[in-house]
């Protein structure tokens, strides 16, 4: 058992090392793929343990399990890299693109191998590894990581118990609970996973038993709940998800058109933002539909094992299409499916026949290079763009006295301060979503910098009722200026 168990560590530790091969030019230029939305995971770290720990949108875009492990992570490396101007930031894109995917890699292994066998649990692991879907493996997405570690943790887990809630031990019942409710805390997504653990298969259990049982379970929720509705009761401005049920045309558009899609964009990533336009994309659609084949053909042999499997992806559709929550970014509700994909492939692996093992080796190495070859040329396309935003935080970092700049492109001004560290802050000067500690040095300070697309034809600027005497500190990507204003009347 012990050298089954150290096997099984030695292969896991080589599946991490090779994602974080397969993502080390991702890390280099990481700051390139970033903007503001996805720069908070990044703020939100660097606030913790600070006065002002709470952003406004936490809960929905980085107040999770993983934001505060990100920010202790952050805290014990920080210290020990060779990057004296932004230690801080550099330690979050460790953390981003390459511990995150290497340890989906081992994450899925282990998960892998309560459905299948070791072969088949390293091809999953591989194929996953190296890289699945463009929001977590490129923006670090912690809102959405968290969705697919408690799937693949929550099902493998699953394969234990036919009824988890009578035939656990009731000290675990109630600790796995609380990390549902956790899990819930993080993204409400992960409800799929927490329906399909606890949902019996078998009918056979004792009702007086199953009742304390329950009790158990929805106590250990609530108190996994509690960071949650300790955020919602302390933030007035929180942003909310509201349901409504689609209509039957929608419903069908959704499953006939949407969906398929949106299956798609999980495989691959967004078209507009790969650099990669390759054909070798059809290989990973193909080890989709594989996938699925071979976890449909294992339900008759298994069904403690798969039934829960397919269930979580059931659900994930069916909530897709009968609630009106599916915006501009689809996939982004079909994270929950990246769990059952995973499973899946090493599902596949484990039902093909020796000849058909070359086919699924020939897709695999053909979805491997489209990402690998995406990742390769993405780094000399966005090299350029991540030294124009370490340019421009330093212009302005040698401004003595000033906190705070303003930038007119909104989509990368959160970028700017989670590489600054808020030293100086900078603020849209569109939409206000960012910290609001910058937002009321912008409203309050008389030297404040402008970070803009396009120069300045005049010599003066109003800003909040202020006249504002501006000069010119350089020009890079962007124009760089510092404007000293007046105190408003």
């Amino acid at each position: 058992m012990r050298m089954e168990s150290a096997r099984n560590f030695k292969i896991a530790m080589l599946l991490g090392a090779f994602t974080l091969l397969c993502h080390w030019s991702a890390y280099r230029v990481g700051a390139a793929y970033m903007n503001s939305d996805f720069s908070v995971y990044y703020l939100f770290s660097d606030h913790v343990g600070t006065s002002n720990p709470f952003f406004y949108f936490q809960s929905n875009y980085g107040g999770t399990l993983l934001g505060h492990l990100r920010a202790l992570f952050a805290s014990i490396i920080s210290p020990f890299l060779n990057n004296q101007e932004f230690p801080r930031f550099e330690a979050n894109q460790i953390f981003t693109f390459l511990f995150l995917p290497s340890l989906l890699s081992i994450v899925t292994y282990f998960s892998a191998l309560r459905f299948a066998t070791r072969s088949g649990a390293i091809f999953a692991a591989l194929i996953v590894g190296a890289g699945i879907q463009y929001w977590i493996h490129r923006m670090g997405s912690d809102f959405y990581w968290i969705i697919v570690f408690f799937g693949l943790g929550g099902l493998a887990l699953r394969t234990r118990y036919e009824n988890p809630c009578v035939e656990m031990d009731k000290k675990k019942l109630f600790l796995f609970s609380i990390a549902a409710g956790l899990a819930l805390y993080s993204s409400k997504l992960n409800f799929v996973f927490v329906i399909c653990f606890f949902f019996p298969i078998t009918k056979k259990f004792n009702r007086k038993e199953l009742v304390p049982r329950l009790g158990l379970v929805l106590a250990g929720l609530s108190l996994g709940l509690v960071p949650d509705l300790f955020f919602r009761s302390s933030s007035p401005n929180t942003l909310e998800t509201t349901y409504s049920l689609q209509s039957f045309s929608a419903i069908l558009d959704t499953l006939m058109h949407r969906i398929p899609l949106a299956i798609r964009e999980l495989c691959t990533g967004y078209p507009h933002l790969l650099v990669h336009k390759g054909g070798e994309k059809y290989f990973s659609y193909a080890l989709f539909f594989f996938g699925f084949l071979a976890t449909l053909r294992n339900l008759r042999k298994r069904p403690p094992f798969i039934a829960p499997l397919l269930g979580s992806a059931a659900l994930t559709i069916l909530y897709c299409a009968l609630f009106r929550t599916y915006d501009v970014a689809p996939s982004r509700y079909l994270f929950p499916l990246l769990p059952f994909f995973a499973i899946s492939l090493a599902l596949a692996w484990d039902s093909a026949r020796q000849k058909e093992k070359w086919i699924l080796l020939v897709v695999a190495v053909g979805h491997l290079s489209f990402h690998l070859q995406d990742r390769y040329q993405s780094y000399f396309h966005y090299a350029p763009t991540k030294d124009s935003l370490t340019d421009a935080v330093r212009v302005f970092r040698q401004v003595d006295g000033l906190k705070v700049v303003l930038s007119d492109d909104y989509w990368a001004s959160n970028t700017y301060t989670a590489l600054s560290q808020g030293q100086p802050f900078f603020v849209s000067t569109g939409t206000r979503f960012g910290p609001e500690e910058g937002f009321l040095l912008s409203d309050t300070e008389t030297k404040v910098g402008l970070l803009l697309s396009h120069p300045l034809s005049v010599s003066s600027v109003q800003r909040g009722g202020r006249d504002c005497a501006v000069s010119p500190l350089g020009k890079g990507e962007k124009y760089y200026y510092l404007a000293n204003c007046g105190r408003s009347d």
